[in-house]
């Protein structure tokens, strides 16, 4: 389940760079990529496909993930990572009022 081939989180905007820890594949910030040029398509839970622009508000990169742990921001807060980091919760149940 190595994240480079079977996911992506929403921490950094699509087609940004990908960042791991050392020079391993298992563990880092690996953000959706495509060859469409100026974004990617996401299949949502509900069987939409959508359009993400590379463009989409992704807020601060440069913050503290939520999660567990010393020097993380506490579970359930809101995703630092604006409306891209919002669409990748789940545990927060956060709600995107606006298209993207």
């Amino acid at each position: 389940a190595r994240p480079l081939y079977t996911g992506f989180v929403t921490v950094l905007a699509p087609n940004d760079e990908l960042c791991f820890q050392g020079n391993q594949e298992r563990e880092g910030d690996v953000t959706p990529s495509s060859r469409h040029q100026g974004g990617v398509h996401v299949l949502m839970c509900d069987g939409a496909v959508k359009f993400i622009t590379d463009s989409i508000e992704a807020g601060n990169s440069n913050s503290a993930q939520v999660r567990e742990g010393g020097g993380f921001l506490t579970p359930g807060s809101k995703s630092p990572f604006g409306v891209w980091g919002a669409l990748g919760t789940r545990a927060a149940r956060e709600v995107i009022n606006t298209e993207f």
